[in-house]
């Protein structure tokens, strides 16, 4: 990459005036004593709050305290001393933040004077710093053709007054190439905080994105606006509400809880057993340990001091069947019918810009009768307890009855 230097920016404003070249940024003649006072009055400053290049901008907190006045903002705090301008992203937003991560933005602000106003105690700014010569190792060769035209279109009224025109067109198209390149270089969605995925979960990920119709995750640390939409989804309870949806069998497990000696319910039931603390979702409470015969009378609460579950019936020893919490992230032991149907529903929750949403509808009902099939097959059959319908059919089934 081409470093800028004085120099080089004097002698593209000269070639656009059509005055001879300097050979250093020191020669003793008019035009460069004339580019130095244009180049210490800030000009390059003026040209990064036109097109505001990321590299020339720093991130960092500030710290606000109440205003003097009645502003209507909670905090006030001082921009930095070398402050120039707000960085914004490609839509216009201002980059003031409540995190380092630059992932939650505050619209509510306004600059008064040197101090930014908003209702935040320590925002966090992205801004454009006051331009210094170390810097020009980092300007972009598109930013600094648009700091020489300008430097040129300045200095045109008295080197050349009928090229003024042309220079200020060439100037315009110049910032109009620079804020495309930085536009390139901006990240079109902002990525959330990184999570690193398993082999396991990229290929459910994958699965979701070939619904959609969309390329695959190549990396288990990809970034991109597809994975990210698709976490969020994920982190939104979607395992869990796949789980709840049915009692799975491949997720069941049981344990035998006896009743809590140290709580002595005041009236009521008798016993109190607390659930297992990672129970996700009850798919039976039984009083026999084959799990033949449901306790049907009891009462579920929750103990508002510890937070635990507890069940209230008149047995000593209960015996319960559920899916653990542990399914919820275990994702290499779930079968691969509910692979699929959780990478369909990721398809459906996630809003994936592009994606083929009737495609994920029609995947996520056929893989979800596909999955309830496979369940049913899979499940271990369980003898029905006995009922009144099942002793009707008993006595009603003895064709023989009244008979010798």
């Amino acid at each position: 990459m081409a470093v800028a230097t004085k120099l080089s920016l004097y002698n593209g404003a000269l070639q656009l005036l059509g005055e001879r070249r300097l050979l250093t940024d020191t020669d003793d003649v008019s035009t460069r004593y004339d580019l130095d006072a244009l180049y210490d009055t800030n000009a390059v400053d003026y040209c990064l709050e036109i097109v505001k290049p990321r590299y020339a901008t720093l991130l960092t907190q500030l710290t606000g305290a109440p205003p003097a006045g009645d502003s209507g903002y909670d905090f006030e705090a001082p921009l930095p001393v070398d402050f120039v301008a707000l960085f914004t992203e490609i839509d216009g937003t201002p980059a003031v933040y409540q995190d380092a991560r630059e992932e939650s933005p505050i619209t509510r602000i306004i600059r008064q004077g040197t101090d930014l106003l908003s209702d935040f105690e320590f925002p966090y700014i992205r801004y454009l710093i006051a331009h210094s010569d170390p810097q020009l190792a980092n300007m972009p060769s598109s930013f600094a053709l648009v700091v020489s035209a300008y430097m040129a279109r300045e200095l045109a009224w008295k080197y050349d007054p009928d090229a003024e025109e042309m220079i200020q067109t060439k100037l315009e198209q110049r910032i109009e190439v620079s804020k495309a390149v930085e536009a390139g270089n901006q990240p079109q969605t902002r990525g959330f905080a990184p999570d690193v995925l398993t082999d396991t979960l990229r290929a459910i990920y994958n699965d979701c994105l070939q619904i959609l119709g969309k390329d695959p995750i190549v990396s288990n640390t990809d970034d991109s606006v597809e994975k990210n939409r698709i976490s969020i989804a994920l982190d939104n309870g979607l395992v869990g509400s796949v789980l709840e949806d049915t009692s799975w069998n491949f997720g069941l497990q049981s344990d035998q809880l006896f009743y809590d000696p140290s709580i002595d319910p005041p009236w009521g039931y008798q016993y109190v057993q607390a659930l297992p603390s990672d129970l996700h979702r009850m798919n039976g409470v039984y009083v026999d340990e084959m799990m033949r015969t449901p306790l049907r009378d009891y009462v579920q609460q929750v103990d508002q001091g510890t937070g635990n579950t507890l069940i209230y019936s008149s047995q000593q020893i209960i015996y319960v069947e559920y899916v653990s919490k542990a399914f919820l992230t275990d994702y290499a032991n779930w079968p691969d019918f509910f692979k699929r149907l959780v990478a369909a529903r990721m398809a459906l929750d996630a809003n994936i810009p592009g994606g083929n949403k009737e495609a994920a509808v029609a995947q996520y009902t056929q893989r979800r009768r596909e999955a309830m099939s496979t369940n049913a097959i899979n499940g271990v059959p369980k003898r029905l307890p006995p009922g009144s319908w099942s002793r009707s059919r008993i006595y009603y089934g003895n064709s023989n009855r009244d008979r010798p």
